[in-house]
């Protein structure tokens, strides 16, 4: 029974630390102060003021099937926490990561990429 337990309880604690990953490519050394609100596009040509990319973003769910509005979201905390003013969706990359046996069942894990472009208003 303790073992039982014991192994409920280490997969609970190794489910709680699955969050979504999160990768940044600075082009853009410049510190910035953390801002508040993140407008959010999905192409160029909708941006109407002047600016300046700072980073690339990349926000993995790594197999956990979370929702696009989820790793977006993640997107956006990470690119206030750079000082980013917005940020530019590059688009959703599903790839097969492979498959898990439960229960004498094959489970197939894909695996969620969104991207983007931070970018700071320089007007």
């Amino acid at each position: 029974m303790k073992i039982r337990l014991s192994i409920i309880i280490l997969s609970l604690i190794g489910l709680s630390a699955c969050g979504p990953t999160t990768d940044v490519i600075l082009l853009d050394e410049t510190p910035r102060e953390k801002t508040m609100l993140i407008d959010v596009y999905t192409n160029y040509g909708a941006i109407i003021r002047k600016y300046k990319e700072i980073a690339t973003i990349s926000v993995s769910d790594e197999g956990w099937d979370r929702k696009e509005s989820q790793l977006i979201e993640k997107l956006k905390t990470k690119a206030r926490e750079m000082g980013a003013n917005a940020i530019v969706l590059q688009g959703v990359t599903e790839t097969d990561t492979g498959s898990v046996p439960v229960g004498g069942v094959w489970f197939k894990i894909n695996e969620r990429i969104v991207r983007a472009i931070a970018i700071v208003y320089t007007d």
